[in-house]
């Protein structure tokens, strides 16, 4: 109806309308987005311009955000005509539009080079409207940088995105890091930086699967795995596995858990890194104790306490002190086993927990009682 009144073809107002045009003139568009594109064009350039930038946006948007885009705004040719409302009135007005088919009319028609621009001005308007707030925004802005076709550029953003939420979000930073898998297997095959940029991600949503549910297909362990053997790159795959483990060992599925940790442990050790090897020794521990290996939960509890050197802050990347894990490690195996000394690890992983970390303290304490 609105199209047809603004072609002339009825007179008269919403309720009252009147056809005054010969019936040949009473055609309608084939489809609803032809109709919602036919409006479109015959809006005022400095409206349609308007109405292409909001569309990049998004389904809300303010004036604020579109000056820096280069555009002067005409705002009210739209909220007349009912392509967007106009939802606060004070401060800084937003709007949204009317339908969220406009919306995809509009940011479809526009060249592709044209809408590529707005999404890089737009990246670059966010950060810099609030840089101190630039981690918190960072998935948004990957969203745009990525559109703007801008793939190293929206790798990093939603990277950056994952650190961030991490700890406050894991659901979130999962979401970024599979974007940032995603952008990453976009990469030209020549690019210096495909195969690393395609294996952080991986490795990052393998070694917190046990954090979010999952399986090792959701994650892509197979496909680290893969990439990996490909580039000789053996840390990340240790580290991925350490979540995989871990994962195995939550869902109760113990036979898998203890297979994987026995290789996780020969993974370790073909390293030759003491600090990694320490940081993700707890994996194979809760998977060996969870089948009653107690001779492997010890031998490897001992091969931890070794390499440690009596540091309690070595390999500290996930639990407060690993030493002081590795040491309780040792006395549980030693209790179970029936061999002297248990109950002096015992005291030795408190009172090293004690004097570093008071997190692992408290689940030490948790753990004897």
């Amino acid at each position: 109806m609105r199209e047809l009144a603004e072609r002339g073809v009825l007179q008269g107002q919403t309720g009252a309308y009147v056809s005054t045009a010969d019936v040949s003139e009473a055609r309608v568009p084939a489809t609803l987005q032809a109709t919602i594109a036919a409006r479109i064009d015959r809006l005022d350039p400095k409206a349609k311009s308007t109405l292409s930038a909001a569309a990049v946006i998004g389904s809300k948007f303010s004036r604020d955000l579109l000056e820096p885009l280069g555009i002067d705004p005409v705002l009210d040719d739209l909220v007349s005509g009912e392509l967007i409302d106009q939802i606060t009135f004070t401060g800084n007005p937003a709007y949204v539009f009317h339908h969220p088919l406009i919306r995809t009319v509009a940011y479809e028609s526009q060249l592709k080079s044209d809408r590529a621009e707005l999404h890089r001005r737009l990246a670059a308007a966010i950060e810099a409207r609030e840089p101190q707030s630039a981690d918190q925004n960072a998935a948004l802005i990957a969203e745009h940088v990525e559109a703007a076709g801008d793939l190293h550029g929206a790798y990093a953003w939603h990277m950056r995105a994952a650190t961030w939420a991490t700890n406050r979000d894991i659901g979130a930073a999962h979401t970024s890091w599979r974007r940032a898998r995603q952008v990453a297997d976009r990469l030209p095959d020549d690019d210096p930086d495909r195969m690393a940029n395609r294996i952080t991600p991986r490795t990052l949503l393998c070694a917190s699967a046990w954090r979010v549910g999952g399986s090792g297909a959701d994650t892509g362990f197979n496909e680290l795995r893969e990439l990996c053997a490909a580039t000789g790159d053996q840390r990340s795959l240790a580290i991925g596995m350490a979540g995989l483990v871990t994962e195995h060992f939550l869902k109760a599925n113990r036979r898998e858990a203890s297979r994987l940790a026995a290789e996780h442990v020969e993974l370790l050790e073909s390293i030759g890194d003491p600090t990694l090897a320490v940081a993700l020794s707890f994996a194979a521990l809760v998977a060996k104790q969870d089948t009653g290996e107690m001779a492997e939960v010890m031998r490897w509890a001992q091969r931890v306490i070794d390499l440690a050197e009596g540091d309690p802050a070595k390999g500290n990347l996930i639990i407060g002190s690993p030493l002081a894990v590795a040491i309780a490690w040792r006395g549980t195996a030693r209790w179970c086993l029936g061999i002297a000394g248990w109950n002096d690890d015992v005291h030795q992983a408190i009172a090293t927990a004690h004097a570093f970390d008071p997190t692992t303290f408290g689940g030490h304490l948790v753990y004897v009682r």
